[in-house]
């Protein structure tokens, strides 16, 4: 008896771990989701812009994709 009572704080510590880690991968699913609309959206915003106001930015069309995932390249 005594036996089987010391492994249930075990057992009850290993189903919290698997609840933690579901909802942190939710969690983690969401941001990244978020992450990529927002991505979306400027790629968006700057493709409505001309010609003239990307070249005001530096940027040209080709750039754009570069330009949104830049902190994603160069890390």
């Amino acid at each position: 008896m005594a036996l089987s009572d010391m492994h249930r704080p075990s057992a009850i510590h290993a189903i919290g771990s698997f609840f933690t880690s579901i909802f942190n991968a939710l969690i983690d699913a969401r941001m990244l989701r978020i992450s990529a609309e927002a991505r979306a959206q400027k790629i968006e915003i700057l493709n409505a812009k001309s010609d003239a106001e990307l070249a005001e930015m530096h940027l040209r069309r080709d750039d754009i994709p570069a330009y949104v995932f830049r902190d994603l390249m160069y890390s």
